[in-house]
């Protein structure tokens, strides 16, 4: 492959994309990752790449494709795969449906464990507010020579 070619041919597509000749869809054709979802493995939103699958030259057949797709057809350019499908069975293998799957279950638990950590941060800010308004209550208490109302029935 010429890297003049490649360069070329990306830069041409781009062009396309900006003029809107040629359309990304909003998703990886390969793994169905959406575009600016956040995916557990990356720190960053899933971000859509045209994949040139039959060459640079080729600049109108295009797959959208999420970066980590992108990663593993890097070499791909030369017509090897000519369906998404066929792509996809090379990334995940035979079973590309159980691991699919999996994918899917692993950017749910991602999402779970983003909410969970969230939820822990809530609580813990809850406790320091409760924590200061006792504090305040107590010095309101002492300043006006009551007991604070919550340690008298202890």
């Amino acid at each position: 492959m010429n890297i003049g070619n490649q360069i070329a041919g990306q830069a041409q597509t781009r062009r396309l994309i900006a003029d809107g000749v040629i359309k990304l869809k909003p998703y990886c054709e390969v793994c169905g990752a959406v575009e600016n979802t956040q995916e557990y493995w990356f720190d960053t939103p899933v971000k859509i790449h045209p994949h040139h699958y039959n060459g640079y030259h080729d600049v109108y057949h295009i797959w959208s494709v999420c970066r980590s797709c992108n990663r593993h057809l890097v070499n791909c350019h030369d017509g090897q795969f000519q369906t998404p499908e066929q792509a996809r069975i090379f990334i995940f293998g035979g079973d590309w449906q159980l691991k699919a799957k999996t994918l899917l279950l692993s950017r749910i638990y991602g999402e779970i464990e983003k909410n969970v950590r969230q939820i822990e941060a809530l609580c813990q800010r809850n406790a320091h507010l409760k924590n200061q308004v006792h504090l305040l209550q107590t010095e309101n208490c002492q300043q006006d020579g009551k007991k604070n109302p919550e340690s008298e029935g202890k």
